[in-house]
């Protein structure tokens, strides 16, 4: 009868110890998938603020680059203008699109007190190539003004005796060579961009030679040349 107890109680602890080895792994191998849950969500949380962090960095690239750009655009689109005479500094300036005569005065250091100081239209818009002469009023009077230096007076004429004389334009022609963009404008099919083309490649180039020469300005092809052949010369 002892025997029988004892195997029985033998067959009892091995069979609890079995089902505690059993609970315990079960209690391991939970553990281990709430750990790897929590590692997967770690890493899923790490490559989203990596993600973040680069497109940040990315778009501050990208605006950098624009800011870049924009600025040299701001450098490419400076004007020159050249201005002499009678103010105290005499020279090539820069100057932005949309620069008015009297700041380009104020740049050179303001007109001499010989200067004739209603020649010029201070309000009026620059632009590139240009260039402005200031004469004195003695010049103005004796019309000693330098030839091809008064592209632009006031509205592009002057005063002589009373009687109004358009500087540029010549026994019902146009100069070529002295025209303003104005008056250039008033020319079959010259717009405002050819117009400011033809005098900045008159300031490049030189003078026309000839009113066939007109043609080597882009966008004057031999039909618009016959155009105006007949309401353009150079003398």
């Amino acid at each position: 009868m002892k025997k029988i107890i004892l195997i029985s109680a033998f067959i009892l602890t091995i069979a609890f110890g079995l089902c505690g080895c059993k609970k315990d792994d079960a209690t391991v191998h939970f553990a281990s998938e709430t750990e790897q849950t929590a590692v997967v969500s770690s890493d899923v949380n790490r490559q989203t603020a990596d993600s973040k962090e680069k497109k940040a960095s990315s778009d501050g690239e990208q605006e950098q680059k624009v800011k870049d750009t924009a600025d040299d655009t701001d450098e490419s689109t400076e004007w020159c203008v050249y201005i002499c005479g009678q103010v105290a500094n005499p020279g090539v300036y820069r100057v932005k699109p949309g620069a008015r005569v009297c700041e380009l005065v104020d740049m050179a250091g303001g007109m001499l007190d010989t200067a004739d100081k209603s020649f010029w239209n201070l309000a009026s818009e620059l632009y590139d190539g240009q260039m402005l002469y200031f004469p004195t009023v003695e010049e103005l009077k004796s019309d000693h003004i330098p030839e091809g230096t008064y592209t632009t007076g006031i509205d592009g004429s002057l005063m002589k005796g009373g009687a109004e004389e358009h500087i540029g334009v010549k026994d019902g022609k146009l100069n070529i060579n002295t025209a303003t963009v104005e008056q250039l404008m008033a020319l079959s099919g010259i717009g405002e961009s050819k117009a400011k083309s033809i005098v900045e490649d008159r300031a490049k180039n030189g003078l026309f030679s000839s009113i066939e020469d007109i043609t080597r300005v882009s966008g004057i092809g031999e039909a618009m040349f016959n155009k105006i052949k007949d309401d353009i010369t150079v003398n």
